[in-house]
């Protein structure tokens, strides 16, 4: 007898040590299922069959437009619910899986769009769901349909449009790309024997003629080069150099080159406020991202008036310093405000719609970041309403004005 107690005492102690470490298994495992939960870009429900939301996490609480806890609600609560509801009770009532497409629609608001899908958190075969069924009455089934719990995925329709939407841009891209490099060759072929023929053209229609083809074939070209920018940029930003630029005097440069292209029509003012202050940039993206700027501000200001188009640079103390390009006019439209720095878009039908995009792109490879926005600026007429472009850059610090006998270290 005492053999055999001490046997089940071990076992029981060992028992109890297994259990313990379950235990803490468990409540481990449900601590990393918190967070995991709480942190999901996801909208996460859970639903038992009485249509009580047991668990909601922040992001469902968010594209329900509910504050949490969500918890507390039931999904009879609201009327605009009633495609979650039809949802959770054919999920319950075929034990299957289910996902479409779902749009609530509440009074005096914008229509919600969200992808749906929901699962049971037990799934059974038909033959043993038959089985568990036969002794519910009975009260015999630990598996009971009612002890389900109905687990749903809620997603953004907007944002898994805008995904599918960038997907297929990228590959718009790249087959333009392809494309556009197989046309270069015959394009200079074209040119060039246009160039040719010309030489022996004497009439003045035939000679009009001639330049009309080089004309579109330039364009054609133009075209071609901007397509093929998007790969030359990610390439060269790949093996770029982390040299540092003096903001002010960069941009002075490229600011008189731009205006002596063309002066008459790139009238502006340049007001430089960094001093010696250093930014984390290659000198030719620089240049590139400036100019493009420059020449859609020119392109769509109001006026030709000196102070209707206006380069300023900032910051420091602490902020990053950043580059703004404004321009005095009419608002963006919303339509086209939201697709701006996007690839291939554009509001005029001889532009590619590749120049903010590989603004942005340069940008963000340096570490910066570029925006649009409405703002004010002082004229000769007073404060003017317009539109601003601004670059904020990454790596920023200001040196002293005065003359050092070192040179300086940015790091």
């Amino acid at each position: 007898m005492a053999y055999l107690t001490r046997q089940l005492s071990l076992r029981l102690a060992y028992q109890e040590r297994q259990a313990r470490q379950s235990r803490q298994a468990a409540r481990t495992h449900a601590q990393v299922n918190s967070l995991i939960i709480a942190n999901l870009s996801e909208g996460v429900l859970v639903v038992d069959a009485e249509q009580q939301v047991r668990l909601a996490n922040p992001a469902a609480c968010e594209l329900l437009g509910l504050p949490p806890p969500l918890a507390l609600h039931n999904l009879h609560d609201m009327a605009l619910w009633q495609p979650l509801r039809d949802m959770v009770a054919h999920t319950y009532a075929s034990g299957q899986a289910q996902s479409q497409h779902v749009h609530l629609l509440a009074e005096g608001e914008r229509p919600v769009g969200l992808y749906v899908r929901t699962w049971l958190t037990t799934s059974l075969e038909p033959e043993v769901l038959a089985a568990e069924a036969e002794h519910d009455g009975a009260g015999e089934s630990l598996l009971a349909p009612h002890l389900w719990l109905c687990v749903i995925f809620l997603n953004d329709l907007r944002l898994v449009e805008a995904r599918i939407r960038t997907e297929k841009m990228a590959a718009m891209g790249r087959m333009s790309a392809a494309v556009a490099h197989e046309i270069r060759n015959p394009l200079a072929a074209i040119l060039q024997a246009n160039a040719l023929l010309a030489e022996d053209l004497d009439q003045p229609a035939q000679q009009r003629l001639s330049r009309m083809v080089e004309q579109n074939a330039q364009r054609l070209a133009r075209i071609a080069e901007d397509v093929l920018d998007i790969a030359r940029v990610q390439q060269q930003i790949q093996h770029a150099d982390s040299r540092t630029l003096t903001l002010d005097a960069e941009l002075s440069t490229i600011w008189h080159e731009w205006q002596q292209q063309d002066a008459p029509q790139r009238q502006g003012v340049f007001v430089p406020g960094c001093g010696q202050a250093q930014i984390a940039f290659d000198s030719e993206h620089l240049r590139r991202v400036a100019i493009n700027l420059l020449d859609n501000a020119a392109r769509h200001r109001a006026s030709l008036l000196a102070d209707g188009l206006q380069l300023h640079t900032g910051g420091g103390q602490g902020e990053p310093f950043w580059m703004q390009v404004w321009s005095e006019g009419p608002p963006v439209e919303a339509s086209v405000e939201k697709h701006l720095f996007e690839p291939f878009f554009s509001s005029q039908s001889r532009s590619t719609g590749l120049g903010l995009y590989i603004c942005r792109e340069l940008c963000q490879r340096h570490g910066g970041s570029i925006s649009y926005a409405r703002a004010e600026r002082p004229t000769a007429r007073g404060p003017q309403p317009g539109n601003a472009f601004t670059v904020h850059f990454r790596g920023q610090q200001r040196l002293p004005d005065t003359a050092s006998l070192f040179d300086p270290i940015v790091v």
